[in-house]
Protein backbone atom coordinates (compact mmCIF):
# COMPACT_ATOMS: atom_id res chain seq x y z
CA UNK A 1 0.00 0.00 0.00
CA UNK A 2 1.55 3.28 -1.03
CA UNK A 3 1.51 6.44 1.04
CA UNK A 4 0.02 8.20 -1.99
CA UNK A 5 -2.83 5.67 -2.13
CA UNK A 6 -3.56 6.13 1.59
CA UNK A 7 -3.53 9.90 1.09
CA UNK A 8 -5.93 9.55 -1.87
CA UNK A 9 -8.35 7.42 0.20
CA UNK A 10 -8.28 9.92 3.06
CA UNK A 11 -8.68 12.86 0.65
CA UNK A 12 -11.73 11.13 -0.82
CA UNK A 13 -13.20 10.70 2.66
CA UNK A 14 -12.47 14.35 3.50
CA UNK A 15 -14.18 15.50 0.29
CA UNK A 16 -17.22 13.30 0.96
CA UNK A 17 -17.56 14.66 4.51
CA UNK A 18 -17.19 18.26 3.27
CA UNK A 19 -19.90 17.63 0.66
CA UNK A 20 -22.19 16.11 3.34
CA UNK A 21 -21.60 19.09 5.65
CA UNK A 22 -22.52 21.51 2.85
CA UNK A 23 -25.95 19.89 2.57
CA UNK A 24 -28.15 22.10 4.74
CA UNK A 25 -30.83 19.41 4.93
CA UNK A 26 -28.55 16.63 6.16
CA UNK A 27 -28.67 15.90 9.86
CA UNK A 28 -25.41 15.84 11.79
CA UNK A 29 -26.33 12.43 13.16
CA UNK A 30 -26.76 11.03 9.64
CA UNK A 31 -23.41 12.52 8.59
CA UNK A 32 -21.70 11.04 11.65
CA UNK A 33 -23.18 7.61 10.89
CA UNK A 34 -22.02 7.80 7.25
CA UNK A 35 -18.51 8.84 8.28
CA UNK A 36 -18.39 6.02 10.83
CA UNK A 37 -19.39 3.50 8.15
CA UNK A 38 -16.78 4.85 5.72
CA UNK A 39 -14.06 4.77 8.39
CA UNK A 40 -15.03 1.17 9.24
CA UNK A 41 -14.51 0.18 5.57
CA UNK A 42 -11.19 2.08 5.35
CA UNK A 43 -9.97 0.58 8.63
CA UNK A 44 -10.84 -2.96 7.50
CA UNK A 45 -9.11 -2.32 4.19
CA UNK A 46 -5.93 -1.08 5.88
CA UNK A 47 -5.96 -4.08 8.27
CA UNK A 48 -6.39 -6.52 5.37
CA UNK A 49 -3.59 -4.85 3.43
CA UNK A 50 -1.27 -4.98 6.44
CA UNK A 51 -2.05 -8.68 7.00
CA UNK A 52 -1.42 -9.54 3.34
CA UNK A 53 1.78 -7.51 3.22
CA UNK A 54 3.11 -9.61 6.10
CA UNK A 55 6.87 -9.71 6.02
CA UNK A 56 7.12 -7.59 2.85
CA UNK A 57 6.19 -4.36 4.63
CA UNK A 58 8.76 -2.41 2.62
CA UNK A 59 6.96 -3.41 -0.60
CA UNK A 60 4.23 -1.11 -1.88
CA UNK A 61 1.03 -3.06 -2.50
CA UNK A 62 -2.01 -2.15 -4.57
CA UNK A 63 -5.64 -3.34 -4.32
CA UNK A 64 -6.97 -5.86 -6.84
CA UNK A 65 -10.10 -8.01 -7.06
CA UNK A 66 -9.55 -11.48 -5.60
CA UNK A 67 -12.33 -12.82 -7.85
CA UNK A 68 -11.00 -11.78 -11.27
CA UNK A 69 -7.51 -10.36 -10.66
CA UNK A 70 -8.26 -6.91 -12.12
CA UNK A 71 -7.37 -3.62 -10.39
CA UNK A 72 -9.95 -2.06 -8.07
CA UNK A 73 -10.16 1.20 -6.15
CA UNK A 74 -12.27 3.51 -4.05
CA UNK A 75 -13.43 6.58 -5.99
CA UNK A 76 -14.72 9.97 -4.91
CA UNK A 77 -18.51 10.12 -4.92
CA UNK A 78 -18.93 6.34 -5.18
CA UNK A 79 -19.46 3.92 -2.31
CA UNK A 80 -17.30 0.82 -2.01
CA UNK A 81 -14.75 -0.77 -4.32
CA UNK A 82 -14.97 -0.54 -8.13
CA UNK A 83 -13.14 -2.24 -11.01
CA UNK A 84 -11.14 0.00 -13.31
CA UNK A 85 -8.79 -0.10 -16.25
CA UNK A 86 -5.83 2.19 -16.69
CA UNK A 87 -3.14 3.66 -14.48
CA UNK A 88 -3.55 2.69 -10.82
CA UNK A 89 -1.15 5.40 -9.62
CA UNK A 90 -2.79 8.35 -7.84
CA UNK A 91 -3.90 10.87 -10.45
CA UNK A 92 -3.61 8.33 -13.29
CA UNK A 93 -6.18 7.98 -16.09
CA UNK A 94 -8.77 5.36 -15.16
CA UNK A 95 -11.95 3.96 -16.68
CA UNK A 96 -14.52 2.31 -14.40
CA UNK A 97 -16.33 -0.74 -15.72
CA UNK A 98 -18.81 -3.36 -14.56
CA UNK A 99 -17.01 -6.68 -14.14
CA UNK A 100 -20.27 -8.54 -13.53
CA UNK A 101 -19.43 -9.29 -9.89
CA UNK A 102 -18.71 -7.29 -6.73
CA UNK A 103 -15.11 -6.24 -6.18
CA UNK A 104 -13.43 -8.38 -3.51
CA UNK A 105 -10.39 -6.48 -2.21
CA UNK A 106 -7.04 -8.19 -1.91
CA UNK A 107 -3.53 -6.70 -2.06
CA UNK A 108 -0.37 -7.43 -4.02
CA UNK A 109 2.84 -5.87 -5.18
CA UNK A 110 2.07 -5.17 -8.86
CA UNK A 111 3.69 -8.02 -10.83
CA UNK A 112 5.20 -5.74 -13.44
CA UNK A 113 7.53 -4.15 -10.90
CA UNK A 114 9.67 -7.28 -10.99
CA UNK A 115 10.14 -7.08 -14.77
CA UNK A 116 12.85 -5.13 -16.55
CA UNK A 117 11.94 -3.10 -19.65
CA UNK A 118 13.69 -5.74 -21.78
CA UNK A 119 11.54 -8.48 -20.23
CA UNK A 120 8.40 -6.45 -20.89
CA UNK A 121 9.48 -6.13 -24.54
CA UNK A 122 9.85 -9.93 -24.68
CA UNK A 123 6.31 -10.28 -23.32
CA UNK A 124 5.11 -7.88 -26.02
CA UNK A 125 6.77 -10.02 -28.69
CA UNK A 126 5.14 -13.13 -27.22
CA UNK A 127 1.76 -11.37 -27.32
CA UNK A 128 2.34 -10.44 -30.98
CA UNK A 129 3.09 -14.12 -31.71
CA UNK A 130 -0.03 -15.22 -29.82
CA UNK A 131 -2.17 -12.72 -31.76
CA UNK A 132 -0.78 -13.97 -35.08
CA UNK A 133 -1.46 -17.57 -34.02
CA UNK A 134 -5.03 -16.87 -32.88
CA UNK A 135 -5.95 -14.88 -35.98
CA UNK A 136 -3.96 -16.92 -38.50
CA UNK A 137 -5.36 -20.38 -37.84
CA UNK A 138 -7.84 -20.10 -40.67
CA UNK A 139 -11.47 -21.11 -40.68
CA UNK A 140 -12.83 -24.59 -40.17
CA UNK A 141 -15.84 -26.45 -41.61
CA UNK A 142 -18.02 -25.15 -38.75
CA UNK A 143 -17.25 -21.52 -39.53
CA UNK A 144 -19.80 -19.64 -41.61
CA UNK A 145 -22.73 -21.81 -40.57
CA UNK A 146 -23.53 -19.71 -37.49
CA UNK A 147 -25.06 -16.23 -37.36
CA UNK A 148 -21.73 -14.63 -36.40
CA UNK A 149 -19.89 -16.36 -39.25
CA UNK A 150 -17.37 -18.11 -37.01
CA UNK A 151 -17.63 -21.24 -34.92
CA UNK A 152 -17.39 -20.79 -31.12
CA UNK A 153 -13.69 -21.76 -31.08
CA UNK A 154 -12.70 -19.27 -33.76
CA UNK A 155 -14.91 -16.57 -32.22
CA UNK A 156 -13.10 -17.17 -28.91
CA UNK A 157 -9.76 -16.86 -30.73
CA UNK A 158 -10.78 -13.41 -31.95
CA UNK A 159 -11.76 -12.40 -28.40
CA UNK A 160 -8.46 -13.64 -26.99
CA UNK A 161 -6.52 -11.86 -29.72
CA UNK A 162 -8.31 -8.61 -28.82
CA UNK A 163 -7.43 -9.11 -25.13
CA UNK A 164 -3.79 -9.76 -26.07
CA UNK A 165 -3.76 -6.63 -28.27
CA UNK A 166 -5.15 -4.47 -25.45
CA UNK A 167 -2.49 -5.79 -23.05
CA UNK A 168 0.25 -5.27 -25.63
CA UNK A 169 -0.95 -1.69 -26.21
CA UNK A 170 -0.92 -1.00 -22.45
CA UNK A 171 2.59 -2.43 -22.11
CA UNK A 172 3.78 -0.24 -25.01
CA UNK A 173 2.22 2.81 -23.35
CA UNK A 174 4.12 2.39 -20.06
CA UNK A 175 7.38 1.04 -21.46
CA UNK A 176 10.30 3.48 -21.33
CA UNK A 177 12.33 4.22 -24.44
CA UNK A 178 15.43 2.04 -24.77
CA UNK A 179 18.10 3.14 -27.21
CA UNK A 180 19.89 0.55 -29.28
CA UNK A 181 17.18 -2.12 -29.10
CA UNK A 182 14.55 -2.88 -31.70
CA UNK A 183 11.15 -4.12 -30.83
Amino acid sequence: MTAAWVAAVLDTLRAQVACDLDDEYASRRMIAEQVTDRLRVISATFRAAAEQAGEDEDQETEPYCATCGEWIGIFHGLDGWHHFRGDFAPGGQRELYDAGHPAVPAWCVPPGRALSPAQVRAIGQALDDAIAYRLGRGLCAGCGSGPAGACPNHAADTGRALTYRQLDTELDRVLPEITGEER
